[in-house]
Parts: C-alpha cells; structure tokens; sequence
C-alpha cells in the first residue's frame, strides 16, 4: 500500500514543486520538547476531532470498549492509566475509570503527549504517560471564529468568540456534532445484522459550549474561571457477526445498547501567582456527569430487555503547587492533589440505590538541578494514597474496605545542544484500581476488593538530531516492565502476575524542496502478558506519513498516510486476530481573504475495510468540505 501513498504524493509534487532547497529547520532547542510528540493543528487533515488527531500519534492506539467511548492507549498501556490535562486541570474521568475524548472536542487548542519519561505537571507521569491541552489565549480586542464542517458521515460547527483587554478576557466556545449514521466500506461482507453501508444504530447528536474567563488581580497574580457542558445521545454499534452474544451472562439475550442521555458539566477556577524566584498555583474542580444507558431486545431499540438505569458521577477536587528557584541552577517544587470520586446507579423500580467512593490524595516533590546551560537533571517523588470510603454489594454483603498506597519515583537525564540531543529516564510508577474494577456495577459481576495497585518499572533513552541540512531526526527506545497489571477475567478484575511492553520510535521531519514540508514516524510495540500472550488491540508495528505542499501563497494541498498492523482481539472469551490496515488522507484549502479558507478533501481514500475491535467496522471512503471565517 506504500508505494500508492509515494505515487499520490510524487505526481503532486511534480505539477507544484520548483526544486529550490530551503534554508535549514529552525528547531526550538528547549529540553522539554525533546522526546514529547507534539500534534500541531496545522498537521491535521479537517474534521478531525481530537482522539482521531491523537490517533495520528505512533504513540497512541485507539482502544474499543462497551461504553463506546474513545480511549487510546498511550505505548501499550492500560487505557485507564493515561491522565489528560486542560490547562493544567486534569480531565474528568468517570466511574469506569477513564477520559472519554468523545466529551472533549475543541479546534482551540494544541495538544502534546508526554509518553512517560518526563516528569508531569504535578509529580511523576502517569503509568500510560500524560496528555496535555492547551487552550489558545484570545488575542487582544474582540475576535470571532466559526468552522462548518459538512461530510458523507456528519454535520458540525464551532465557533468561537473572545473579547480581551489588558487585565481581563472572556471566551465562549460551542461544538456541535450530528451524525445519522456512517458509510462502512464497500468491501465490507454485509451480514443480516449489516446489511448495507450505513452503520447500524451509529447515531451521534451532541453539544458542548464552554465560558472561560480570565481576571488579572495584579502584576503577578491572575484568576480564571470555567464553566462547561456537554449534552449527548448516541448508538452503539453492535458486533455484525454473531448477535446475540450473551456478552452480559443472559445467553437469550443480545447487548443491543444505546445512551438514550448523557450530560457533563464541568465547573473549573484556576489562581496563578508568580512573584519573584516563586510561582504558586491553586486549580480547582467539580464535574457532574450522568447517563442513561439502556439494553434493548431487537436492533429496532423498541423494547427494554433491563430496566432503565441512571449513573450519575462526581468529582471533587483541588491542586496546590509551589514553586521556587532556589539558585540559578537549582529549582525545586511542590505540588498536593486531592480527589473524592464518586458513582451512583438508580435503577427504575427498584428502591436500593448503589453508591461507590473513593478518596485519593497525593504529595509530589520534585527536583531540577542544571549542571550547565545543556545538561540538567531531574528527579521527583510522590506519595499516594487511596481510600474506598462507600461501596454497595450486590449480594447484600458486609465488603471489607481495603485502602492503597503507594510511592512514585522518577529521574531523568537530559543533554542538548545545538546539533543533538540525548535523555535517559528511569521510574517506579504505580496506579489504582478505578471503581469499575473494584465493584462490580452490574448483578452479573463479581467484586474483587483485594486488587493491588498496579505497579509500572520504566526505562527509557532517547535522543535528537538537527545538524543535517534540512531534516531533523528523533529516536526513542523504551522498556516497561509492568507487576500485577489489572486484566478483566471472565465477570471480574484482577490482577496478573507480571506484563511486559517495550518498543522503538523513530521520527523524521524534512524540508528539501521550496514550500514542501515532509515528517515521517514509526513505531514498534510488543506488549504481552505472563503466559507470552500479545495485550489486546496494540498492532506491533505503526507507520504515519504527513505531506504538505503550498501551491502558491494561497493553496495548500495536505496528505497523510496511516499503516497500522495486524492485532489482536477478543470478543466472547476468544481471542481473534484482525488485520493489518491503511489509510490516506488528502485535502486542498485555499485562502481567498486573510480571514476566509475553504477546505475539501477525502478520508480513507482507498475506502479501506477497517476495524478497532472485532465485529466493529470503521468509517469507509468519506467526502468533505469546510469553511472557516476569522473576524
């Protein structure tokens, strides 16, 4: 499949290439970009909402899972043990454990990964490495911006407007997404359950809207707030080939499901204070969450084959950080998180409400020492603990809490100069069962309330460089050896004895003709468990290709291509192989105005048959075009 990307993109640049080289890659020498992947939105085909650009990442592999939410694992790792933060707020996860990226789709920010050998924003990196958000900052004077977005597959449109003045701004954004269903591939062998190109019960209606406000108190102190909701009712999928599955325990019954409600609010006040050698930060945050998450009988989605259940999550939480500067070589920081997490299920008719809760806190120090302007070190240490404060039992009986805790500890090593770069990181991580893995939430589950942390031995060592004319290079080598890593098994979780990851990442960025920029990244992942069996859903190997031409000061003509490998599966307690798979991206945008563009393209050109998981066929060929007004 290769070769058609390579033939796509010479044809193209013989009609709108001239052969003049360009000056050298300007490359931010900065020790913190090194070894983190950055996603900028000027690399990212249209339409695309975040977990799909995060997807582009080698780093990262989307993951499917009965919620139908978006997950992706960061290097192998367990989906749960990825945090992302917006602005230095952590994200929302719900009761399952995990940030669901389909509650999360802004085209204001710029998104970087940090895979786990750097330290976080708080302490050390999450097991599965941390994601960071960044909003855009609104510019001086009052602006508006407004992208509609219309395609085989689905409808939406953002907007944005921000007014900002020397000491105050105020920004509203709003998303809106409608999909009736999407087209599979044609190569797809239709089944009774799928019986044309268009997805069954694949469904999507949704809204976001977001206020953030921000207040400069005095030269060194700023204060802001935001306020947000999410309002949602999809379908989910369900497998093509052999409904009714009996996946929940009921053999007579198949997992037809859908989300009949879903709603997120989000309430965030962030205090910033930066005096002197000292910088202090407060974050603050309450989310709310509920869903209504029904099984239905029949594909039709008439008749309820459970009563309805309700489930409603909160979280409470605040982050403390100080940091000072105690040389000029020297700095060091503090930073105190504290989380309650709870989740509630109401089911219709029946009068016991089930309640579970957790308390977790952590206390991280970390320590950054400079030995000269291109070699420094850092090392850090944190305490967590988690406290399971509430839990109902569906047998009615007595649950002996159990509390966790554990120590992280990280040290990383970093050179770089002008021409080259080098880091070596080592860490001890650890992370705790979420609720889902502790209780069960369904009557058919059973509770395992003896889970140990899961416990995270990494190593890695990487490196850059920048002295070939035109091209910059980067390579990382990884290990991580994971104890008692939480695996679902049959109704239940537990823990396994011992797991394995570890992996390469290459990555190239060229420039070599006038106006044509070229970057290039592979990755080799091989994750297995105790008994040498492959961990679900990770292809072993991961290929992007991102090409883009400007054909004058106006047009632009943008390519991706995607190779992920053959992976495994399971679906009814047998594992299954799934195939290997390309994909080719390609758009034109043209700017009449400064402030105007207009973009059409294709997605999945090849109109490959494609899948996540098994029995769950991706989006086909797809067509689109989108406009963008800047005021």
């Amino acid at each position: 499949m290769l070769y058609r990307f390579v033939l796509v993109i010479s044809l193209v640049r013989l009609v709108v290439l001239g052969v003049e080289v360009l000056d050298p890659l300007q490359v931010d020498s900065s020790p913190y970009k090194m070894g983190y992947k950055i996603i900028e939105e000027a690399m990212q085909i249209n339409t695309q909402t975040m977990d799909e650009k995060l997807f582009n990442s080698v780093v990262a592999n989307q993951i499917e899972e009965s919620t139908n939410g978006k997950l992706l694992s960061i290097r192998g790792n367990n989906f749960r043990a990825t945090d992302y933060y917006e602005d230095g707020i952590p994200l929302f996860k719900t009761g399952n454990g995990f940030t669901d990226l389909t509650m999360y789709n802004t085209y204001n920010a710029s998104i970087m990964i940090n895979p786990g050998a750097w330290e976080g924003l708080y302490g050390t990196a999450a097991i599965g490495g941390d994601v960071y958000i960044t909003t855009k900052e609104p510019e001086q004077g009052v602006h508006a911006f407004a992208n509609m977005v219309l395609s085989t597959n689905r409808a939406s449109v953002n907007t944005v407007i921000s007014q900002k003045s020397d000491d105050a701004f105020v920004q509203f954004e709003c998303h809106a997404l409608r999909q009736e269903a999407f087209r599979v591939s044609k190569a797809l062998a239709f089944t009774p359950i799928q019986p044309d190109v268009y997805r069954v019960n694949s469904d999507i209606e949704q809204i976001n809207a977001a206020l953030k406000v921000g207040h400069r108190l005095s030269q060194n102190a700023t204060l802001s707030l935001k306020v947000a909701h999410l309002q949602s009712v999809f379908g989910n999928p369900i497998n093509i080939y052999d409904e009714p599955s009996g996946l929940y325990g009921n053999p007579s019954s198949a997992d037809y499901t859908r989300v009949d409600d879903k709603a997120l609010t989000n309430y965030w006040v962030s205090y910033d204070l930066v005096k002197s050698d000292w910088e202090f930060a407060l974050k603050t945050y309450y989310d709310r969450y509920k869903d209504l998450w029904n099984f239905y009988d029949t594909p039709q989605f008439l008749t309820l084959s459970w009563p309805k259940s309700t489930y409603h999550d909160t979280r409470l939480g605040a982050i403390a950080s100080l940091k000072h500067r105690y040389t000029p070589k020297q700095t060091g920081s503090f930073a105190l998180r504290v989380d309650e997490n709870t989740h509630r299920q109401v089911v219709e008719n029946d009068p016991v409400i089930k309640d579970y809760a957790a308390l977790e806190g952590s206390l991280a120090y970390t320590h950054r020492y400079d030995f000269t302007h291109a070699s420094s070190m850092t090392a850090l240490a944190q305490y967590k603990k988690q406290y399971l404060t509430h839990a109902h039992q569906f047998t009615q009986t007595a649950i002996p809490y159990k509390n966790n805790e554990g120590i992280d500890a990280q040290l990383t090593l970093n050179h770089e100069t002008k021409n080259y770069g080098l880091y070596t990181s080592v860490s001890r991580k650890n992370r705790f069962a979420s609720l889902v893995e502790l209780y069960p939430f369904f009557p058919w589950d059973e509770p395992n309330v003896h889970i140990r942390p899961e416990r995270s031995t990494y190593f890695e060592i990487g490196g850059s460089m920048k002295n070939i004319p035109q091209t910059m290079l980067n390579a990382s080598l990884y290990a991580n050896s994971v104890d008692d890593m939480i695996v679902k098994e049959n109704l239940r979780f537990a823990n396994i004895e011992k797991a394995a990851i570890y992996g390469l990442e290459l990555s190239m960025e060229h420039v070599s003709f006038k106006n044509h920029h070229i970057e290039a990244s592979y990755a080799y992942t091989h994750a297995y468990d105790k008994n040498g069996l492959e961990i679900l859903q990770i292809p072993r190997s991961k290929f992007f290709i991102y090409d883009s031409i400007a054909m004058g000061a106006k047009t632009h003509f943008v390519a991706t291509f995607l190779y992920v490998g053959a992976r495994y599966d399971s679906y009814n307690f047998t594992r299954r192989l799934l195939d290997d798979y390309t994909l080719l991206d390609m758009q034109v945008s043209y700017d009449p105005y400064e402030a105007l563009n207009f973009t059409a393209g294709v997605r999945n050109a090849w109109d490959t048959n494609w899948a996540w998981a098994y029995g769950q066929p991706a989006m086909g060929r797809s067509f689109f075009m989108a406009l963008k007004y800047r005021l």
